[in-house]
């Protein structure tokens, strides 16, 4: 704790100061407001610094300063006046002042600069202390050093040794951050690196080249968060000991992807002074992932649950009324066919299971380029004519992609009725890439086109479709249907841009 010496002709001012300054439990404030003391309080009182106003009616703070150096006392004397005069700065300054600080503005943040620069003009006055006497010590040992050549030779040697294990500690230290499986990196004030470790420079796609050109941290940083960015390095900078992080951006790769990262950061400070930033960045994709994956699993139970609820209960009342009725009927004829309605709603329970199971494989592998020819030339369309009207794509989606169309030719065959001819086509747009399938057969009534691929909808009907709708959605690509009742079905898919790559 630093014990000051606060001279003032207010006393109001003395106390507020006074007050906030001992608040930090940083100072310990002693006042007076007659500054013709200060000499004999010097001679009784070890104090760390001096705070003085400049206009005082006894004695001004340029005089106290003047009578307190030609004492030989170099105590940190800081000037704290309303007087903003150039000339009292520069008269104040040469008069041996640490600092000059005007009064003026909100309390808080005055004082707290005030307090700032008591930190500041104590610590330079110890480090000249220390300095001075480490010059004394140095200019001793140098005499020794000159008097005995070979305890020079010896400690020369020594230095070398020393040296040594200072370099070979520096490549310890580096050998260590290439092996991080993070990356760590400097920069410079600016935000040009100037280091990135092995692990950086995969993440970012950056080379050596890039960073002795000058690479700026905010070229990779998403616009979106890049206001966020600036703000948390202006906030390490405003506080030299406040640590960054952890910090969630977007970053963007050389090769234009977006990866989400955590950052940390902590500022370089030589002599008080800020030289640049360094810190440790996590690739958070897998973590983004696993996070995306278990809200897909909880949504697709919540489906699963309902849907197969739904279902499975309408057929075990299906098959207690059928078992209900076999008991009364006497016709061979009648009992042949309730027995087969119960084969059928047993089927139909055993078909809702083998499509949850398939359901609960949506999303569990990674998306991958599928080529969109090759699924479509391994499709069994049961003999229908297929028309096939676009270029050679490759999709990014799920693997289960292959069995999607499958569930498009199941639909025509179940509820076509007078399907004929199958037709995919394809069209790029602004907005991405749609894929269309088509039937000739009766189409979809208006007031079902929705209806199709929602959860509650008639197995018979909408289930694949559901599926259909979930694999696709993995990877963003929406699906509606436009067909013309009357006409056939019509299923439109639009990928997004960076979803689908053209094969020349």
């Amino acid at each position: 704790m630093y014990r000051i010496l606060y001279v003032d002709d207010q006393p109001d001012l003395l106390e507020i100061g006074k007050t906030f300054l001992e608040k930090t439990d940083q100072f310990r404030v002693d006042i007076t407001s007659y500054s013709p003391d200060v000499p004999t309080l010097l001679n009784v009182t070890h104090y760390d610094a001096i705070i003085s106003d400049y206009e005082m009616p006894a004695m001004d703070g340029i005089t106290l300063l003047k009578t307190v150096r030609s004492s030989g006392n170099s105590i940190p004397f800081i000037l704290f006046t309303g007087k903003g005069r150039e000339d009292v700065v520069i008269e104040a300054i040469n008069s041996g002042a640490d600092f000059y600080l005007q009064k003026g503005g909100q309390a808080k943040p005055q004082f707290a600069e005030l307090a700032h620069k008591i930190h500041q003009a104590v610590q330079r006055h110890k480090a000249v202390d220390e300095l001075r006497e480490k010059n004394y010590e140095l200019q001793a040992s140098y005499e020794q050093l000159a008097a005995a050549e070979e305890e020079l030779r010896q400690q020369y040697d020594k230095l070398k040794k020393d040296e040594e294990i200072i370099r070979e500690s520096e490549i310890r230290f580096h050998d260590l951050t290439e092996m991080l499986p993070q990356m760590v990196f400097e920069a410079d004030v600016t935000g040009k690196y100037t280091y990135i470790n092995r692990m950086g420079k995969q993440m970012t796609q950056l080379t050596d080249e890039d960073i002795q050109k000058g690479y700026i941290i905010r070229n990779h940083i998403y616009p979106e968060d890049l206001p966020r960015l600036l703000r948390e390095f202006q906030e390490i900078s405003a506080d030299h000991a406040r640590t960054g992080g952890p910090a969630e951006y977007r970053a963007v790769r050389k090769d234009g992807v977006i990866v989400p990262i955590t950052a940390y950061t902590i500022p370089i400070v030589r002599d008080d002074k800020i030289k640049g930033f360094r810190g440790i960045v996590i690739d958070m994709t897998e973590k983004k992932k696993t996070e995306a994956a278990e809200i897909l699993a909880k949504r697709k139970l919540v489906i699963m649950n309902d849907v197969s609820r739904h279902i499975i209960r309408n057929k075990m009342a299906g098959l207690i009324g059928c078992a209900e009725m076999i008991s009364e009927i006497s016709s061979k004829n009648e009992r042949h066919a309730i027995s087969k309605e119960i084969k059928d709603l047993i089927y139909s329970i055993k078909k809702q299971i083998d499509f949850t199971q398939e359901y609960e494989k949506v999303g569990m592998t990674l998306p991958v380029w599928k080529n969109l020819k090759q699924i479509i030339s391994s499709i069994d369309t049961q003999g229908i004519p297929v028309v096939l009207e676009f270029k050679d794509y490759d999709i990014f989606a799920d693997p289960l992609l292959e069995n999607l169309f499958n569930y498009f030719i199941e639909n025509s065959l179940k509820n076509g009725e007078t399907v004929t001819e199958i037709r995919f086509s394809s069209q790029e747009r602004p907005d991405g890439l749609v894929l269309t399938y088509a039937d000739n057969g009766v189409g979809i009534h208006p007031s079902q086109k929705l209806k199709i691929f929602e959860h509650h909808a008639d197995p018979r009907q909408g289930v694949g479709l559901l599926l259909v709708r979930e694999i696709l959605a993995i990877t963003d690509i929406t699906i509606t249907e436009t067909g013309v009742f009357g006409e056939g079905a019509r299923f439109e898919m639009l990928v997004p841009p960076g979803k689908f790559r053209h094969n020349p």
